[in-house]
């Protein structure tokens, strides 16, 4: 296979999980903004907005590679995570620890972009 096919294949599945965090970032804001969610549900949101986001990349890229789907939506959920937490970082909203948080959350993207591809 083509590295260059497969770079852009691999770019155009975390757009689409970034176009996707975006849009349900938007109704989460507009669920706050009418309704007064409480702590832990604004949570529990969050994670299943990574969800839906690594799911929909990894559903993705596994459409348009025929082969080893499951490790391309687990590559795909690892980048998401990766790029997220470089975000993070560079807006100046890390607290600088690297606890179970980070961990669980890294597993959410990555078993989900991993059932991503193997839905495709």
């Amino acid at each position: 296979m083509n590295i260059q096919k497969m770079t852009i294949r691999m770019c155009k599945s975390l757009i689409v999980s970034y176009l996707v965090t975006l849009a349900l970032m938007l109704l989460i804001a507009l669920a706050i903004w009418k309704i007064d969610l409480g702590g832990n549900v604004l949570r529990g949101i969050v994670i299943g907005l990574y969800v839906i986001s690594s799911v929909a990349g990894g559903f993705y890229i596994g459409k348009k590679q025929k082969e080893k789907k499951f490790l391309w939506g687990l590559l795909t959920g690892c980048l998401y995570f990766f790029i997220f937490f470089i975000l993070t970082v560079t807006a100046g909203d890390f607290t600088g620890r690297l606890g179970i948080h980070f961990v669980t959350t890294f597993l959410i993207c990555a078993m989900s972009g991993t059932l991503g591809g193997m839905l495709a």
